[in-house]
């Protein structure tokens, strides 16, 4: 194993694994609010934006184009984001290997392919467990990937060497893991990756905390190392893996 820096987030180290109280139910009935008042000045701004530029065509008014989409990003990323650190009450069973390809499906196969290496049951709650595959994918792809191209290669084929990313159980069964073998993330920047709002390009920074938060919600571990490979490798660790039985790779 590589030199690694711990991004562990475990049970009741700054996210406690409570009910919400008041206190957090009114802060989730201000967001709504908030997030309703927003959208009219938001609206206004933007059509008024694409109707000056119409008439006048300046770098900062394209300046204030993006400034305006990744505020509106972030209001759709919102809602979801209020909630998605609440505690997991009734997991249920889940195959590793059928939800990563599900959630792989969106993804352009001429940029990346996925392998399912060791498949296995994982107890989660669906719905945010195929979130937390969603954003790692998402975000091998944008920082990994060989950029799409309409043009082929001399032979026909796509440019680029499509990116692996792989997903399968740890050893001993002590969890499960998302790996790809791209460039892989540095490792002064390891425990920065999952905090909120950070980003290394025009994102909104949230795509890898909500793997962090969703990861806390099941009082799961999460490390972020290094493939084999030199790529990001993110491992889940104190995961219940009810069965034996595995799958080969796909």
């Amino acid at each position: 194993m590589t030199e690694e820096a711990s991004g562990d987030r475990r049970r009741g180290e700054g996210n406690p694994l409570v009910a919400p109280g008041p206190a957090e139910r009114a802060d989730s009935s201000l967001l709504r609010i908030l997030l309703h008042d927003l959208q009219n000045p938001l609206h206004a701004a933007a059509t008024n934006l694409a109707l000056a530029r119409q008439d006048v065509d300046h770098e900062r008014l394209e300046a204030a184009a993006a400034a305006l989409d990744r505020m509106d990003a972030l209001l759709e990323e919102l809602p979801r984001l209020s909630s998605i650190g609440d505690p997991v009450e009734n997991p249920e069973l889940v195959r590793l290997g059928a939800v990563a390809r599900r959630c792989w499906q969106p993804i352009d196969p001429d940029r990346a392919r996925l392998v399912v290496a060791d498949d296995c049951e994982v107890e989660a709650e669906p719905a945010r467990f195929g979130q937390l595959l969603e954003n790692l994918f998402r975000n091998a792809v944008e920082h990994a990937a060989p950029e799409a191209t309409a043009t082929p290669s001399a032979d026909g084929e796509p440019e680029g060497t499509p990116l692996t990313v792989t997903v399968g159980a740890l050893d001993r069964r002590r969890g499960f893991y998302v790996e790809d073998d791209g460039e892989g993330i540095p490792l002064a920047d390891r425990e920065k990756v999952t905090e909120r709002g950070y980003s290394t390009r025009d994102g909104t920074g949230f795509g890898l905390f909500v793997v962090r938060e969703v990861a806390a919600a099941h009082g799961w571990d999460l490390r972020v190392t290094s493939s084999a490979d030199g790529g990001a490798r993110f491992e889940f660790l104190n995961v219940t893996l009810p069965t034996d039985g595995r799958a080969g790779g796909v």
